[in-house]
């Protein structure tokens, strides 16, 4: 079931991910492709203090 999200940086955040060194930019962008599916990485976890993931 693939679901059509679209990703929105906040602040910095998309200046700060380019950065990074390319393998782990190819992996978060993996990642977030597979979250915006309504997937989940195998090594995301969510973040403790919210149920579910939906926050």
């Amino acid at each position: 079931m693939e679901q059509n999200r679209q990703l929105v940086y906040l602040g910095s955040s998309q200046k700060d991910a380019r950065k990074l060194p390319s393998e782990v930019q190819e992996l978060f962008s993996y990642a977030l492709d597979v979250a915006l599916k309504g997937g989940q990485h195998e090594d995301a976890k969510p973040l403790s203090g919210f149920h579910g993931r939906n926050a």
